[in-house]
């Protein structure tokens, strides 16, 4: 075939992929999924990763990256109407509408659920990952612009209400609650079928809710974030039945948003619930929700001021991860048994279990992770409140190194442990 043939027809528009022709299943699938995209450009690192996705013709494209195509592939490219230039791949606005406006309703439904299957390769496993933030971000505008185009149930509908829920996580996590907030609310009414269709099964629509919730109470609307948990914990239970693997999981995650939102007494009944259920499974991947379950009774309880019933749940869950030899766990247990302790007077035993943490976390992470940082800030303050000021100064000392090596001297963490350690210096 000459390079004229492969060159597009005139009126641009004519190769748009329509009611079920050859062209949509094959040459036609890369440019129908690209027409979803938006006007911005899309990045061909996202094809690489995702290119099975695409007929074998469409792969060269795909893999190759913007330098190395090879002029087949440019010929390709050209007959598809997209520009491939400098690591991007970009479908002219009015060529992306006019495509979108020659399918019909199943089909526009149908070519944005492939275009949410390919972003769904790049987004969930980058979410929240610092490294990657300029990705993600592209990857989230791409999600809610697809997401829009997504009508009439099923697979296509299941996963955008999924990307759109971690979308939100990804802005909520990136600092921007209220972007999270929409994008939530949209993935809700998707699986609430407000958006067209019949709506999504229960369980996926609890775990909606339920990030909602988490949302809401970062912006302050804990009255909102309150009845936002309690309608997915009223999900769940009417979805699942008792011995749902997955429900003493749900169970456990609205436990902690309800006590986020200052609602202790639901907080604390998804908890116990939690726990009777893992407890009752007794598998093996039950027995670490047993752990954190009462871990999260044991912190629900130092807040309420309960400091031996915090003592008893901590101290049960430290007790189990050392008979189930579960070593990344101890770290964490011991430091809330040690906060528990020294709320009930108990302070040698406490500051044992602190620098017990901390060397489980030295073990686990290294001696120079931000964690172990944090938990050198924590004993510091601890060994200040006792007016043990050489160790508190020790301790603050150690973490300004961390800190200032791991984040740079004007991170946050850097700066607060420096002040910490200039205020004790002077006590000395």
């Amino acid at each position: 075939m000459s390079d004229a043939e492969m060159d597009p027809p005139a009126g641009g528009a004519g190769t748009a992929p329509t009611g079920g022709s050859e062209a949509a299943d094959e040459d036609g699938q890369l440019l129908a999924i690209l027409a979803f995209m938006g006007a911005g450009p899309v990045p061909l690192w996202l094809f690489a990763e995702g290119h099975d996705l695409l007929p074998p013709p469409l792969e060269s494209v795909a893999a190759a990256g913007a330098g190395a195509l090879d002029a087949p592939a440019r010929r390709l490219a050209r007959r598809h109407l997209v520009h491939v230039e400098a690591a991007e791949v970009r479908v002219p606005p009015e060529v992306g509408s006019a495509v979108r406006e020659s399918m019909t309703g199943v089909e526009r439904s149908r070519f944005a659920g492939l275009a949410l299957s390919l972003l769904d390769r790049g987004f969930p496993e980058r979410i929240g990952q610092p490294e990657d933030t300029g990705r993600s971000e592209a990857l989230a505008a791409a999600i809610e612009a697809v997401a829009g185009h997504v009508t009439g149930g099923g697979s296509s509908t299941a996963r955008a209400a999924h990307l759109l829920g971690r979308v939100g996580s990804f802005h909520g996590l990136s600092g921007d609650p209220e972007q999270a907030r929409r994008a939530l609310a949209r993935a809700i009414a998707l699986a609430e079928g407000e958006a067209g269709g019949g709506g999504l099964d229960g369980p996926i629509r609890a775990v909606l809710a339920d990030e909602h919730a988490a949302i809401l109470v970062e912006l302050d609307r804990l009255e909102d974030a309150r009845q936002e948990a309690r309608r997915a914990l009223r999900l769940a239970e009417q979805a699942l039945p008792e011995d749902a693997p997955q429900l003493p999981v749900f169970l456990l995650n609205v436990g902690r948003t309800l006590r986020q939102a200052g609602d202790v007494d639901g907080s604390r009944e998804a908890l116990v619930r939690a726990l009777e259920l893992a407890g009752a499974a007794d598998s093996a991947a039950a027995r670490p929700l047993v752990v954190e379950a009462r871990l999260a009774l044991a912190e629900l309880a130092l807040g309420e001021g309960e400091a031996d019933e915090a003592v008893s749940r901590a101290g049960a869950a430290l007790e189990e991860i050392y008979e189930r030899d579960e070593p990344e766990l101890v770290g964490r247990a011991a430091w809330i048994l040690a906060d528990a302790l020294r709320e009930a007077g108990s302070t040698e035993e406490a500051t044992e279990l602190y620098r017990h943490s901390l060397e489980a976390d030295v073990r686990r992470y290294g001696a120079g992770h931000p964690g172990v940082g944090q938990k050198l800030l924590g004993l510091g303050l601890h060994f200040e409140d006792l007016g043990r000021i050489p160790e508190a100064i020790e301790a603050y000392g150690r973490a300004v190194v961390i800190f200032e090596e791991a984040l740079g001297p004007e991170s946050e963490p850097a700066r607060s442990a420096r002040a910490c350690l200039e205020r004790v210096s002077g006590r000395s």
